[in-house]
């Protein structure tokens, strides 16, 4: 699969897409599916660009915060996914692993 990759510490620079193996899913891991629909390389790499260099900053010193719609423990995954789907949540759904 393709990934953005960081190899080496630095700032957006270091940043390669490069072919990694899929992941070994264990028992307390989740595999999350991302969706992107007509964006370029390119595109793609100055979202994450943008996103380290602008967003994780402002999460870190307490500028930004986000929203967390609805925690879902483990066992409630099958509701979880029915109200990802219903598209009616403002924020982030959480699954809580214990």
């Amino acid at each position: 699969m393709k990934a953005m990759v960081i190899e080496t510490q630095g700032d957006a620079g270091k940043l390669a897409w490069l072919e990694v193996p899929l992941p070994d899913i264990g028992p307390h891991d989740l595999l999350v599916k991302v969706k992107a629909a007509s964006v370029t390389l390119e595109e793609k790499t100055a979202i994450v660009r943008g996103v380290i260099d602008d967003l994780l900053p402002g999460l870190a010193d307490g500028r930004l915060k986000h929203v967390v719609d609805k925690v879902f423990p483990l066992e409630k995954a099958v509701e979880l996914q029915d109200y990802m789907r219903s598209n009616r949540q403002v924020g982030k759904i959480v699954l809580k692993v214990d």
